[in-house]
């Protein structure tokens, strides 16, 4: 079976417990940066060892029960069961980290990608695809507002940030 299909698998459970106000499920959805610059300047070769070395900053940046998937192309969901708000925070900064203090050699040259990052936390009425459509969004946020950076349904955070910059975002909780 496919990666992608594993985790919407994993996805759909984890959601049916949050639903089930059984546990709580953050997603991260995690994109590497100008990553066809790579395939461009270094080949397709060079860009399925950088999307290893993404894949391995994920996991290493993730909790042991935490689930990384490759989604597709050079996108990544991480679903983290049972993390709050802090934990969904500390986890994308870690991932974010990790990915721009990574590199493979290519000859004389370091071969490095940042990622773009969307966090969020699951709604119990959602449904999965409402979910993983929220993150992407976020992650394209951090594309649009300069890569290399986290956005949240709190608004966006980067490294140089304490707290998360308040912008136009999503709330956590919907409206009763």
């Amino acid at each position: 079976m496919e990666p992608r299909r594993v985790g919407e698998l994993y996805l759909q459970t984890l959601m049916r417990a949050a639903g089930e106000q059984a546990g709580t499920l953050g997603v991260l959805y995690v994109d590497a940066d100008h990553f066809k610059d790579v395939n461009d300047t270094f080949g397709h070769k060079a860009g399925d060892e950088v999307l290893r070395m993404v894949g391995q900053s994920l996991a290493n940046g993730l909790r042991r029960g935490d689930i990384p998937v490759r989604w597709g192309g050079e996108e990544f969901l991480a679903l983290l069961p049972g993390t709050d708000r802090a934990g969904l925070y500390a986890a994308a900064e870690r991932v974010r980290m990790l990915s721009e203090d990574s590199w493979i050699q290519k000859g004389d040259a370091q071969v490095r990608v940042t990622v773009s990052v969307g966090a969020t936390m699951a709604i119990p009425a959602e449904t999965p695809e409402d979910l993983v459509d929220r993150a992407d969004r976020f992650m394209y946020a951090s594309k649009r507002a300069g890569r290399n950076r986290v956005t949240t349904d709190s608004g966006e955070m980067t490294s140089e940030a304490d707290q998360p910059i308040l912008g136009t975002a999503v709330p956590w909780e919907t409206p009763a």
